[in-house]
């Protein structure tokens, strides 16, 4: 009871000859507490200590987190915890989904691109983005409004649906309509083991978060997401380039990107 750390981390011999006793004697021990043996009591030990332990780290984040608030000494600690969660995210990446996802992207007729809640605007940089690849690229702020695009869809589209949990209802209802219309599905999500996950045939992984919203109902950061964005458009470009008949597609895209610059010209000349 005093050195439960301890004793976990000791076999039955260990414990006995620790205690001074036989191995008999600990296994007696504990039967009479109501365990099958010395295994199952070690086994349940471990846990609550592990719980404890848990139990101890949110609690002393919780005051690192105020201490850092208080004294606006936290800007140093987001960094960190979104550079933790690059690192983390850039050993799972997987290569071969990511290049066989791009293609699809570039062959589709169109991509759809649905998100809810605070994920929105990772789809909405997206679908912007790669329409300035020249890539037909339809996203929205409803659901209404995404579910009448990918209804009006064909098997030649595709779905990219983004939901950190994997477990969004309405994420969730799209894919499933896209899976029925016969579009091939790019899930990105946070669990591999998700509903998202089973009916995206290709799936991109960006971690469970960063941890810097633990404590609350707090929107989770999309960092990750985001990054997901830049690998997907950067491989665009690399496969653009590789491809000498993907070079008239830009004109027009081209074009707009003239137009908006010379707004900005003018708005800096003002």
């Amino acid at each position: 009871m005093e050195n439960p750390d301890k004793v976990i981390m000791m076999n039955v011999a260990e414990f006995a000859d620790e205690c001074g006793v036989s191995d008999a004697t600990i296994v007696r021990m504990c039967q009479h507490a109501g365990y099958q043996g010395y295994h199952q009591l070690r086994l349940l030990l471990s846990r609550d200590v592990g719980r404890r332990g848990e139990e101890q780290m949110v609690q002393d984040e919780e005051r690192k987190g105020r201490s850092r608030e208080e004294n606006g000494d936290f800007i140093d600690y987001v960094i960190n915890k979104n550079m933790e969660s690059v690192i983390q995210f850039s050993q799972q990446i997987d290569k071969t989904v990511l290049f066989s996802a791009v293609k699809l992207i570039m062959e589709a007729e169109s991509v759809y691109i649905v998100a809810i809640g605070n994920t929105i605007p990772v789809a909405e940089d997206l679908g912007f983005r790669l329409e300035r690849f020249g890539i037909k690229a339809y996203t929205a702020n409803r659901s209404e409004t995404y579910l009448n695009y990918i209804s009006l869809g064909s098997d030649r589209d595709i779905l990219i649906a983004i939901s950190q949990s994997g477990v969004s209802k309405l994420v969730i209802q799209a894919a499933e309509m896209a899976q029925e219309i016969g579009m091939k599905i790019i899930g990105i999500t946070g669990k591999q083991i998700s509903p998202l996950a089973q009916i995206a045939g290709y799936t991109l992984l960006v971690g469970d978060g960063n941890g810097l919203f633990t404590w609350g109902n707090e929107p989770v950061s999309h960092v990750c997401e985001m990054i997901i964005n830049d690998l997907i458009l950067y491989t665009i470009k690399c496969f653009i380039k590789k491809s000498s008949g993907t070079k008239g597609r830009k004109t027009f895209i081209d074009e707009v990107s003239e137009i908006t610059s010379s707004e900005k010209m003018e708005l800096l000349k003002k």
